[in-house]
């Protein structure tokens, strides 16, 4: 016994000779005598002329010189050891500038009391510092006069709390030794959470989402969010896709300051944001995507006379004129003018006026992006046009829940005024060519890689990226008058519908276009998801319905040949192919809906809480919904082409995740073998 004693006894000294030789070391911080207490922050905080670096012999940062106002959000973007994160880690004072000084409100950091400038501050880093100890007090950690009401609010602002409610003692669940026991994207809606209830003014982000996979990305973002709300912040970027709604982005580069601008700003720059964007917005075919970080782009489809002979002339997209040369203009002479906010930056770079109206674009798009409110986007879209673009007369046309075609018109200055629009445009024999006549419609699309178009309306039939078909009703649909016929018939109002319920759709789930793999999913939008990701929430929606006793069924959409006819989908792909099976299964369904691509023609949809006999219908609605789009109804001459749906549900075929795959296969199976679009069980 005294043995094992004296063991460890020195086993004690040879431990608290380390700890006292850490305890004895002088921080490099120090306060200087009577500091100043900081109380809140009201004006700005300023690098004035700040240098840094880490040796003596090796400067990191030189003569950075930026202010950041109060409520204002700046993005720090630029390469690797660029210097971002030393520039944000001044703020909190973790080291002292070598040269210059930062201050807040004016008063030097140096001056300043350290616990008062880190109580101002709310931190969320990549690498989140929790302890082994229960959720409830890795939340409130500095914040011990937090009631358990405030941590519930501040988790699910957070998006955490309903996660949090599944652990076995909830709030009280021991999450282990720097959160061993949770995944990387819990781990840091806890640490957002523990922000929300700080509440502090200034907030700095060290991307936050860098590490994460796209579902934890997707919440993590959705709470930084509602963080930023009225906070002045300092986000340190490496996806520049998180930066596109910042204030102000300054690039750095070998520690300086390089470019600040917006983020369409330096776009237009050529520099190094420029490259930056470039690089990392490549396909695997070495294209860059459009002006969209993976978010919708705004597209016009606007229909102007043009005489024949002038069909291959640019449209003077600021202001487009009937080219008459001396002869009376034909309505049947037309120009479909397609502009994208990249595409015009583009084609008119030196145009001030055409700058202006990309910012309205710009403007429109945002809006877009942050309401799911269609009628405030139809608002905000007759603001813009009626301030940029006051030459044009805009009809948009809305599919009602009850199936009804809705025209939503602005006419010159006049605001939106939907009740006379249609009484104007109504007749005996529904909408008219006559009526549409007074307006020329703008379809606001939710394709963004058609390119910028010029030209006639027999170019159009051959080049324009729809099918055929569609592409002869679309023509029909554009033209303002077309000789024999005096109004829609019933196939010119099915794809008008359609294409309004496409309009509607784009605006109403914009979130649903924010990610290339994954898309974004709540309880109430249609969710895309990459295979993997599907199998598994597959597993979770039938441990779901198995809880509460539900059903739930598995569609398996086959398009046979589609690789061979894949021009028939208007050179979209499959990837674009999956995004309108969201989008119709959207308006089909009107429920929570799930769909993956699993193969080169192959899809999967899950539909919770859907029995057989609903999924049937589902299956059918969604064929005939494919069919439609794609402008195979008849199916192309001298093709094989066939869509064919396998339904599988759960209890009743399945016991599991796994045998509801199975029986689905089978199903679809014996649908292709059944004969030409066929849906089976």
């Amino acid at each position: 016994r005294i043995s094992q004693a004296n063991t460890q006894i020195q086993q004690g000294l040879a431990a608290s000779s380390r700890v006292f030789r850490v305890l004895d070391v002088m921080p490099e911080v120090r306060e200087v005598k009577d500091p100043v207490t900081l109380e809140s922050f009201r004006d700005s905080i300023v690098f004035d002329g700040v240098s840094f670096g880490y040796e003596s012999n090796r400067t990191i940062l030189n003569d950075i010189n930026l202010r950041i106002g109060v409520g204002e959000v700046v993005a720090l973007v630029g390469p690797s050891g660029a210097g971002k994160s030393t520039i944000a880690d001044l703020v909190p004072r973790f080291y002292d500038s070598t040269e210059g000084k930062v201050t807040i409100d004016g008063i030097d950091l140096r001056k300043a009391r350290v616990a008062s400038l880190r109580n101002l501050m709310g931190i969320v880093t990549q690498e989140t510092i929790l302890f082994n100890d229960t959720v409830r007090n890795n939340i409130a950690y500095g914040r011990t006069d937090a009631s358990m009401d405030d941590v519930v609010l501040a988790a699910t602002a957070a998006n955490i709390h309903d996660f949090i409610t599944t652990l076995p003692k909830g709030y009280d669940t021991l999450i282990g030794e720097r959160g061993v026991r949770l995944s990387g994207g819990e781990r840091q809606r806890i640490a957002i959470a523990r922000a929300i209830l700080k509440n502090p003014p200034i907030l700095i982000l060290d991307e936050a989402t860098s590490s994460l996979d796209t579902e934890s990305e997707m919440l993590v973002q959705e709470a930084l969010g509602r963080l930023m709300e009225g906070r002045t912040s300092l986000v340190i970027a490496h996806r520049l896709s998180t930066v596109r709604r910042a204030d102000r982005i300054v690039v750095v580069k070998d520690g300086k300051i390089v470019e600040v601008g917006t983020h369409q700003s330096l776009l237009s720059n050529e520099g190094t944001y420029k490259r930056l964007y470039d690089l990392q917005f490549k396909d695997m075919s070495g294209e860059t995507y459009p002006d969209t970080s993976k978010k919708p782009v705004l597209s016009h489809s606007v229909a102007v006379k043009r005489p024949a002979e002038d069909a291959e002339q640019k449209v003077d997209v600021r202001k487009p004129k009937h080219v008459t040369g001396g002869k009376r203009s034909s309505n049947k002479d037309m120009a479909v003018l397609e502009l994208t906010s990249s595409d015009l930056m583009h084609r008119l770079d030196e145009d001030k006026r055409a700058r202006a109206e990309l910012a309205a674009l710009e403007q429109l798009t945002v809006a877009m992006q942050s309401s799911l409110n269609l009628q405030q986007i139809l608002n905000e879209a007759v603001k813009i046009v009626r301030k940029k673009f006051s030459y044009l007369n805009i009809a948009v046309l809305l599919l009602q829940d009850d199936g009804s075609l809705r025209i939503a018109a602005h006419e010159g200055y006049k605001d939106l005024d939907i009740p006379r629009a249609e009484s104007k445009l109504a007749s005996k024999g529904g909408i008219t060519w006559q009526a549409l006549k007074a307006c020329k419609p703008v379809v606001v699309r939710d394709t963004a890689s058609e390119p910028l178009y010029v030209g006639s309306r027999e170019k159009l039939k051959s080049e324009i990226a729809v099918p055929l078909r569609v592409k002869k009703r679309l023509v029909g649909v554009l033209d303002v008058e077309k000789e024999g016929r005096g109004s829609l018939g019933r196939r010119d109002v099915r794809l008008l519908r359609l294409i309004a319920s496409r309009i509607a759709l784009a605006a109403e789930n914009a979130r649903l276009y924010q990610e290339k793999e994954r898309l974004a999913v709540t309880d109430d939008l249609t969710g895309i998801y990459n295979y993997r990701l599907f199998r598994e929430r597959l597993v979770q929606e039938v441990k779901r319905a198995r809880k509460e006793k539900s059903r739930l069924s598995l569609l398996m959409l086959d398009v046979d040949d589609f690789k061979r006819h894949n021009d028939m989908f208007g050179h979209l792909g499959g990837d674009q192919l999956l995004r309108e099976l969201a989008v119709l299964l959207r308006s089909n369904v009107r429920k929570r809906g799930l769909v993956t691509r699993y193969g080169g023609d192959e899809f999967m949809i899950i539909l919770p809480q859907c029995n057989k006999e609903k999924a049937l219908l589902v299956g059918e609605r969604v064929r005939k919904a494919v069919e439609e789009y794609s402008g195979l109804e008849d199916g192309p001459p001298g093709s094989k082409f066939t869509i064919s749906v396998g339904v599988a549900t759960y209890p009743a075929d399945a016991s599991d995740g796994e045998e509801l795959v199975g029986k689905a296969d089978k199903a679809l199976y014996r649908a292709k073998q059944g004969g030409k679009n066929r849906v089976s069980t």
